[in-house]
């Protein structure tokens, strides 16, 4: 599959925050936003936050990783698959750091601009243990932006990778001139085949992670504004290339698509949705799209059991 491979990294003193004992690697808009947010971690402990898209992740680390000890909590904030490894951000981080990180995953329904704004937002906040939560929770929380722990981390990071590509057929959906009956079809095919392949992984899932599937599902596929939907909806006219130039910021769905055949092998079971966007941005002739496209709207069915 031919993928567009990720922007070079700026140095990092051009793309980092700092305020106080918190560190933002990532100043871009989510990276902007959560700075506006942020409050001083409890005595002795630093924060380092990672809004840095997942391909350039590995690379950050291994930048500060000489400056990581036992007492700095390691808060991802990107949603994402890592281009060639198919690996997740916590899973880079474990290769980087190790597993005796003090690492958490702050993912859900939220963008950018409206939390700047204050407008009310919930988000989740995956851990691996419970030492540092209270504190690493205490950065975030405030009274318009509601941070929900969940033990689910490897689970709602899987969800935030994939809903950008489910976006990404709900663009192309509206690109093609379909209207909302087809998109909320298109969610809740999604919802189903995403909770298929938490099953086939045994990841654990439970409600205290439906902020950021079920929440972040629908934002991500019903709003314009997310890059993924727009990305998808320039695809039915453009390249891939074009279409990228475009949007003019990172389209994390278009590397995670890149992994569906991974994780289609890894779980045991074939992924039809995320397949379907894999097998659009792959062809050549975009004018065999709405084919494409309406053949398997018109023959996939929820299994209502």
């Amino acid at each position: 599959m031919n993928i567009v491979p990720p922007a070079a990294l700026l140095p990092l003193e051009e793309i980092t925050i700092k305020k106080g004992n918190v560190w933002i690697f990532g100043n871009g808009a989510w990276g902007t936003a959560l700075s506006s947010i942020i409050s001083q971690p409890e005595p002795g402990l630093k924060v380092f936050i990672f809004a840095v898209p997942t391909n350039v992740l590995r690379n950050v680390l291994l930048e500060v990783k000489d400056r990581i000890d036992n007492k700095t909590l390691v808060i991802n904030a990107s949603k994402g698959i890592e281009l060639g490894t198919h690996k997740l951000p916590h899973e880079i981080v474990e290769e980087v750091l190790g597993r005796r990180t003090h690492y958490f995953s702050l993912i859900g329904p939220g963008f950018a601009e409206e939390v700047v704004e204050e407008n009310p937002t919930i988000v989740n906040l995956g851990y691996r243990n419970k030492k540092h939560l209270t504190a690493a929770r205490a950065v975030f929380q405030k009274p318009y932006f509601d941070v929900v722990p969940t033990k689910c981390l490897h689970a709602i990071e899987v969800m935030g990778a994939f809903k950008n590509i489910y976006a990404i057929s709900c663009g192309i959906a509206e690109g093609l001139e379909y209207g909302v009956n087809t998109r909320t079809k298109l969610i809740l095919l999604a919802h189903q085949e995403l909770k298929k392949l938490l099953v086939a992984l045994e990841y654990d899932y439970n409600q205290s992670a439906e902020i950021a599937f079920l929440g972040d599902l629908i934002l991500t596929c019903s709003s314009t504004e997310s890059r993924n939907f727009t990305f998808g909806k320039l695809l039915t006219r453009y390249s891939v290339e074009k279409s990228l130039d475009k949007v003019k910021e990172t389209v994390e769905g278009l590397s995670s698509v890149a992994s569906v055949r991974f994780f289609e092998e890894k779980a045991g079971m074939r992924l039809p949705l995320a397949r379907l966007v894999h097998d659009i941005i792959d062809m050549k002739n975009h004018r065999l799209a709405k084919k494409h496209f309406t053949d398997f709207v018109l023959r996939s069915h929820l299994e209502m059991v």
